[in-house]
């Protein structure tokens, strides 16, 4: 819903648009709803294909028939696929694992999560290089980044090496970011950033692989969660020299919210 923030300037969340307990949808979102069914059956009609549970067989069948739905695939003599033709070139096809710890055992592999997800990393790789789908594969990170050595020599920022269950999706992915949430951990600064001013609505950016570009860099967001939107701060020096500046950052989203 980033773009129809834009168009109308309204904050709402899932509390306030089920109507949980105390909260109450507001009455300008509920006028705003049915002006918007046909944008969202289209959104899930052409846009989004949605998938409850995926094993890697699953998701190898289910990424081939896409993929003959919407090309052809080059086979030798042998019948061995030696390359893919797309018939919309300009078709970008994101393939999105939220989150591959989820990703379900075939049979061969129940009870080796390890075993099945870097089975799926390397499907994922094989339809990157031959059809050119894009991977986007989330991953949470293991328990270490809250481990006191952690805490106490100031490094709970993430490494390549606290992404849970394997280190396969990350060897395999061109690009690694990964998102630090600081105010979640007690700090007060992040990086010069004033995080006791800007709380939740601070993320810090964290590239930690990148064989298209440059790595280990570490970028400061502005972060409004109910609409998923990331802006890029000013740097942190700039903000300490100019308070108002923190303070038109925060007070935006929140005079309609």
């Amino acid at each position: 819903m980033l773009g129809k923030y834009g168009d109308h300037g309204i904050l709402t969340n899932i509390n306030e648009i089920y109507s949980k307990g105390k909260y109450k949808i507001p009455k300008k979102v509920v006028d705003l709803l049915d002006s918007y069914e046909d944008y969202f059956d289209e959104m899930q009609e052409k846009t989004l294909f949605f998938r409850s549970s995926c094993s890697p067989n699953y998701l190898y069948k289910d990424l081939m028939g896409y993929a003959e739905k919407r090309g052809k695939f080059i086979r030798n003599s042998d019948g061995i696929v030696v390359g893919y033709t797309p018939n919309n070139s300009h078709l970008i096809t994101l393939v999105v694992i939220d989150h591959i710890g989820l990703i379900d055992g075939n049979r061969e592999d129940q009870g080796n999560k390890k075993k099945m997800i870097d089975r799926a990393s390397k499907i994922l790789v094989y339809f990157r290089n031959m059809c050119k789908f894009s991977p986007v594969v989330v991953s949470q990170f293991n328990r270490g980044i809250d481990g006191m050595d952690r805490k106490e020599n100031d490094s709970q920022e993430p490494q390549l090496s606290d992404f849970k269950d394997t280190g396969a999706t990350q060897e395999d992915a061109n690009t690694v970011m990964a998102l630090f949430h600081p105010f979640k951990y007690g700090m007060e600064r992040h990086r010069g950033y004033p995080i006791i001013r800007l709380q939740r609505n601070y993320r810090s950016n964290h590239i930690l692989k990148n064989r298209d570009g440059m790595a280990d860099l570490v970028v400061g967001m502005h972060f409004l969660g109910e609409v998923g939107k990331f802006k890029e701060l000013p740097p942190a020096k700039q903000l300490l020299e100019n308070p108002s500046l923190i303070n038109k950052i925060l007070a935006y989203g929140q005079g309609s919210k």
